[in-house]
């Protein structure tokens, strides 16, 4: 794949927490973890999803006291918070190395 098509790929990946609402927050940082091999992007991937399952569970409280504000910090920090982060990492996820091909790090 070339450099224009890397970066379009790039931005969509990017992109897809802030067209799902961020439901789709999880499964775009499970690339770059499973990807980069870091133990820094499986922490980070862990964190959404504890956002996730925070999320679904708050869902319920919504007629509680304060459940429906609690929703929708966890939704905006998984929504808004997922598509910063994605687009801040996009260079080392879909960057290119020295020889046009992906680099990869490990440790």
């Amino acid at each position: 794949m070339g450099k224009d098509g890397r970066t379009a790929v790039g931005i969509a990946w990017a992109l897809a927490p802030l067209v799902t609402f961020g439901l789709a927050t999880v499964p775009v940082f499970v690339y770059p973890a499973i990807r980069l091999r870091r133990t820094a992007y499986w922490a980070v991937l862990a964190a959404y999803a504890a956002l996730a399952i925070t999320a679904l569970i708050t869902l319920g409280w919504i007629e509680e006291p304060g459940g429906d504000a609690l929703f929708t910090a966890v939704s905006l920090v998984s929504w808004l918070g997922g598509t910063v982060h994605a687009f801040a990492i996009r260079s080392r996820v879909f960057g290119a190395g020295e020889d046009g091909a992906h680099p990869v790090r490990t440790g």
